[in-house]
């Protein structure tokens, strides 16, 4: 080939369109879809590597690199992650977050307290009559009182003259006294428990025992009339005829004078009334509504160790038991060991973390007694609580039955009451009948605890 041949077949190259300008040609004259952004790497030559090197490694790049990119959407960035809070397992549904000023919960929590008292009171009724008896040394009864078997033959002895029926004398007005006198105590004790000690933390023995003091005064203070009512149908014993109800007792109380004289002095006349004391000189007019208010410091005194003491061993021991015992004494044992665990994991290194202060609030598993651990409990804190309130218990009962008692000229007074009752029986004379008051408050603690723990959980109380 000569050389003009040759630079006329290097013209006609030069002209000439090349297989990738003819195929890029091709490619526009075809109606193309709108281009979607594709990754860029892999069509940036790389060194030392041709061009056409890269096309038969095409769809292998490409599934490599979808390979990568789901990779990259399952797997974050490690470094990303040092910025990213840990996910943490799904915690449990949280629970209902109840606001205890709100009339739907203080009417439940009312309720619930009118139940469980109703509930024990009517468990040991024919013991409380017996009790009564006892404490306010009725004289057809007295040869009965130190033995739990003299309690066994009193009860016989009632049954054989009033039969079933008698053993449940006054317990009418016993029902209409404890529904509101345990209404009020559990909601106020509520109240006051969520005022003083919202969270577990805050929680101290003597934020207890205040707490269940305040409740407890709060309820005598609104049901004192009606126990003595009921305290008043109990100690009348009638042998020739049926006792007397409860709208002839009410009537008698009302109609009884304020100042009380002695059966001699009011049977022998003005003249020798006016002989007498001060105290016992006239038998004044009636009473009326401050009748049934006899005793009432007594009762106001005695409460405050017997409320406060009540509550806050049952406290004590529920949160004692929770704590060391969950695995036999919880329904929901190992479910709270787990929430506790939990709960250890991811708080152990926070500074003043303490095991057993574990906040129980919103999502937090509350501790359920088992019955017989719940019945337990309740029966000792009413052990502690009578023996340390009793010998008020002795004093009210008294001063409730001075209208009817053959020694009430000298019940006036929480005072003359108490110097009676020791001038006649010394020291014991302030514990008799404490036997059968410890035979009456396990039960009736224990009951009255468990009922209400068991209406808290039926109405959502807690």
């Amino acid at each position: 080939m000569t050389a003009q041949q040759h630079g006329e077949h290097g013209e006609a190259s030069q002209n000439r369109p090349t297989a990738e300008q003819t195929g890029g040609l091709a490619q526009q004259q075809q109606p193309q879809p709108q281009p979607q952004p594709q990754p860029q790497p892999l069509s940036l030559p790389l060194p030392h590597t041709h061009h056409h090197e890269l096309s038969p490694s095409l769809p292998e790049n490409a599934a490599a690199a979808s390979a990568a990119l789901a990779l990259a959407v399952a797997e974050p960035d490690p470094i990303s992650l040092q910025h990213t809070p840990a996910v943490q397992p799904a915690a449990p549904a949280p629970q209902r977050v109840h606001d205890k000023q709100s009339g739907s919960y203080i009417v439940r929590t009312l309720f619930a307290g009118g139940i469980a008292g109703c509930a024990a009171k009517t468990t040991i009724a024919p013991l409380d009559r017996v009790k009564i008896l006892f404490q306010t040394s009725n004289p057809h009864y007295t040869k009965y009182t130190g033995s739990f078997s003299g309690t066994l033959r009193a009860m016989a002895k009632i049954h054989g003259s009033d039969g079933i029926m008698g053993l449940f004398q006054g317990h009418s007005a016993t029902l209409m006294r404890i529904f509101p006198y345990a209404a009020i105590k559990f909601m106020v004790y509520e109240q006051i428990k969520g005022f003083m000690m919202p969270r577990k933390g805050d929680e101290t023995s003597f934020r207890k025992f205040m707490a269940g003091s305040l409740a407890g005064c709060s309820s005598v203070a609104v049901s004192y009339p009606l126990d003595l009512l009921r305290v008043r149908l109990a100690f009348e014993v009638r042998l020739s005829r049926p006792p007397a109800g409860l709208v002839e007792t009410i009537k008698a109380i009302y109609s009884e004078p304020r100042t009380l004289v002695p059966a001699s002095a009011s049977a022998s006349g003005a003249a020798a009334a006016a002989s007498t004391t001060e105290s016992t000189a006239v038998a004044g007019p009636p009473g009326g509504i401050r009748n049934f208010y006899r005793g009432f410091m007594p009762t106001m005194y005695g409460m405050i160790p017997y409320a406060g003491v009540s509550f806050l061993t049952y406290e004590t021991l529920k949160s004692w038991v929770s704590n060391h015992f969950m695995s036999y004494t919880l329904v929901n044992g190992e479910a709270i060991a787990r929430q506790r665990q939990a709960h250890h994991d991811a708080h152990s290194n926070d500074v003043g973390f303490h095991p057993d202060h574990h906040d129980e609030g919103v999502g937090h598993i509350k501790p359920q007694l088992k019955a017989w651990s719940n019945l337990t409990i309740g029966g000792l804190s009413g052990i502690a609580a009578q023996t340390c309130s009793y010998p008020f218990e002795v004093i009210r009962r008294h001063m409730q039955v001075a209208g009817k008692s053959t020694t009430g000229a000298k019940h006036a007074t929480t005072l003359a009451t108490i110097a009676d009752i020791y001038g006649r029986r010394g020291f014991s004379g302030f514990w008799v009948g404490l036997s059968i008051g410890y035979i009456k408050v396990v039960p009736m603690f224990a009951v009255s605890f468990y009922v209400y723990e068991w209406m808290k959980i039926l109405l959502e109380i807690d």
